[in-house]
Order: structure tokens, then C-alpha cells, then sequence
């Protein structure tokens, strides 16, 4: 059986939507009816997913945003998720920017300026990236150092 395409439960079993035919005066039509899901049931379904999300590597709190946002998470909810996350030490923006600089340097060596650029994409604030680059950092080539070893 198919999925529901805004909670993706199996459509057997209890879903947030359900389609009921009515009369309206002579005319048979389909309402839609939304059936509110306890809001405890959605939050574990939907940390349930994040928590599957952050199998495969750590995350920035934008990217969690955004994954719940296109999972059709209510607000409230995603709010929910983004503290309880932090409290359990899951998200952390400065942890998982180290680890990206650091994971950079170790396999795919990119400058300061492309790593100030992913990071911003990963919704890092300016603040943060300055303070993590401008750390010493042996690991990390700089441009230059990259350019030489492309000629070599």
C-alpha cells in the first residue's frame, strides 16, 4: 500500500489525512479531512527521522531546519526538535564546523576561502567561521600551498 504523502504513514493505518464523500445538496463531493495527530506522536516520528538523518554524518541546525521543513514539520515541532537536539549534545554549530574544517584538511584539502563558503551554506554564522579558521590550524593548506602543488 502506499505512503501518505504529508505524514508518510502506510494509508491503512492511521494517517493525518482522510477523504470522506459527502452530499452538497445534490452534488456528491470529497472533503478532506484533517485528523490531528497527537502532537507527542509527531514529534517522535519526526525526531525518530533525525535522528536517522544524523546517522550519516553530524549536522548544522540549518541543515535539520531545512530537512524538517521539507518533511512538512510544523514550526512548533521543529522548534522542539532543534532544542531537544541540543540538549542531548547532537547539535552543536561549533562542533560540527570544526569537524568539517578538519574533515576538509584530512580528505578533500580546500582553501580558507571555499571552507568559509561551504560553511556558510551550511548556515554557520560569519562570526563562527572567522573565529574556526583563523584558529592555527596545520592541517589546513591556504591557497597558495594548494596552487604549488597542482604545478608540481
Amino acid at each position: 500500500s502506499k505512503a501518505c504523502y504529508h505524514c508518510s504513514t502506510i494509508k491503512s493505518s492511521r494517517c493525518c489525512f482522510t477523504a470522506r464523500t459527502v452530499w452538497s445538496g445534490n452534488k456528491k463531493r470529497r472533503v478532506i479531512y484533517y485528523l490531528q495527530m497527537d502532537i507527542k506522536e509527531r514529534i517522535e516520528k519526526y525526531l525518530a527521522r533525525v535522528y536517522n538523518y544524523l546517522t550519516i554524518r553530524n549536522r548544522s541546525e540549518k541543515e535539520i531546519r531545512d530537512y524538517l521543513t521539507k518533511k512538512k514539520a510544523d514550526l512548533e515541532i521543529i522548534e522542539h526538535i532543534i532544542e531537544l537536539l541540543k540538549k542531548q549534545n547532537f547539535l552543536n554549530d561549533e562542533a560540527f564546523a570544526r569537524g568539517w574544517v578538519a574533515q576538509r584538511a584530512r580528505f578533500r584539502p580546500k582553501g580558507k576561502y571555499l571552507l568559509k563558503i561551504e560553511l556558510q551554506q551550511k548556515g554557520i554564522t560569519k562570526e563562527l567561521i572567522e573565529k574556526i579558521l583563523a584558529e592555527k590550524n596545520e592541517e589546513l593548506p591556504d591557497e597558495l600551498t594548494q596552487a604549488k602543488g597542482l604545478r608540481a
